[in-house]
């Protein structure tokens, strides 16, 4: 059993006064830890988004982990000058179709940045949440990770970690 150590910190000072905090977050009984290194190739007219890691009830492929054991995600663009951008879907694995999607969002990278995947819950629907229909629209059971370099560089480094828990969460 392993434990996972989570710490954001951040500090900015603005006419001498200081701003921002620190978090650690403690994540208990880890079972499964990888950590890859790829280059997320641009888009070029031809190539689209490439498959990272899903999350899937029942895992059929490398790169699929059990969506119940799912704890977390750290994407990182390594890149000094480019940014990449992730898609994250309810696709069903990284080998299904992605046109196949109930619900899709985009987010950036900015070079240097990471983002940063805490629960498998993701909500997300075709039209408005509000207060009233939050609490009976399904939660998804799966998630997909896509990503795409910017089209001017030549590619762009990425290191991605995940890890999973022995317990379900």
């Amino acid at each position: 059993m392993a434990t996972l150590t989570n710490i954001i910190s951040d500090s900015i000072t603005i006419d001498g006064t200081n701003y921002g905090s620190s978090t650690t977050q403690v994540i208990n009984s880890q079972a499964e830890v990888y950590q890859r290194r790829f280059v997320i190739p641009p888009y070029d007219g031809a190539n689209d988004f490439i498959s990272l890691f899903s999350a899937t009830r029942l895992p059929l492929s490398a790169g699929d982990v059990n969506f119940e054991r799912f704890a977390y995600a750290r994407f990182t663009n390594l890149d000094s000058q480019y940014p990449l951008w992730l898609k994250i879907t309810d696709v069903a694995g990284v080998c299904e179709n992605p046109a196949s999607a109930g619900y899709c969002f985009i987010t950036i990278i900015p070079p240097g940045g990471s983002y940063i995947m805490t629960s498998n819950r993701i909500m997300a629907t075709s039209g408005n949440l509000t207060a009233e229909n939050f609490f009976d629209t399904p939660p998804n059971v799966a998630n997909t990770v896509y990503a795409l370099a910017d089209r001017n560089s030549r590619g762009v480094e990425m290191d991605m970690l995940i890890s999973t828990s022995e317990e379900i969460r």
